[in-house]
């Protein structure tokens, strides 16, 4: 009996530091080994940008890419989307409209989100209009709307993001959107982390003008990338 309850523990203990591995020791790397996964956002926002994303992806130059489902060139890359069904394709959750004359906005009827609207009718060009207008459950509507959209044209997301991280700044959006929610299953890239940090830092952020802007999430994973000019 002893000799069976000790080779119970055993087993026990073994999956449980099996559970421990890093992300790096489970993908058969050392746990010190640095990863480097290269990502195109902003796909769907124009032809060429679609082109460069599908190109780089089938070279090997770019791991995975995220979709703006907003944006006029989307129907083109959901084609390929629905063609590749392996590709390491996500939605990249769209609440911000940031060139002066190239615009979008909502899938969903623009009567029911005009907490999201400029005066334009399209979404605000930046994040801070965003975190002071913007509804919560208008928010959700909308995000759930693109999801809905990227389903009907045959996408399956493996993965959601934020576009200039706006439904993550606007610290009114319910923490609990993106976990557990029907419709809204997936990794995401941005949630876990401080509520108040991400709010702080949007502020910070739109105030400097430093050359890079660094954003970490979920404590280790981070973006680093070139300020638009």
């Amino acid at each position: 009996m002893n000799k069976i309850i000790l080779v119970t523990l055993l087993a026990i203990n073994s999956t449980a530091f099996a559970q421990q591995k890093t992300i790096q020791e489970r993908l058969g790397y050392s746990k010190e080994t640095k990863l480097l996964i290269i990502h195109a956002d902003d796909i769907g926002v124009s032809h060429s940008e679609n082109s460069a994303s599908i190109y780089t992806m089938e070279k090997g130059v770019v791991n995975s890419g995220s979709i703006m489902v907003p944006c006029p060139w989307f129907p083109e890359i959901s084609d390929y989307a629905k063609s590749h069904p392996n590709a390491d394709i996500g939605l990249h959750l769209t609440l911000t409209s940031e060139w002066r004359n190239y615009k979008w906005g909502p899938v969903t009827s623009k009567d029911k989100v005009p907490s999201l609207l400029d005066e334009q009718g399209y979404f605000n060009s930046g994040t801070l209009a965003l975190m002071k207008n913007g509804k919560p459950e208008e928010v959700e509507m909308e995000l759930r709307a693109q999801i809905e959209r990227a389903k009907k044209f045959g996408i399956d997301p493996t993965h959601f993001e934020a576009h200039m991280a706006g439904a993550v700044f606007n610290a009114r959006i319910p923490k609990d959107l993106y976990q557990a929610r029907p419709g809204i299953q997936g990794p995401c890239h941005f949630i876990e982390g401080d509520r108040k940090y991400f709010q702080d830092q949007s502020r910070r952020l739109c105030q400097r003008q430093e050359h890079y802007r660094r954003q970490v999430y979920n404590g280790n994973v981070g973006n680093i990338y070139p300020r638009n000019e």
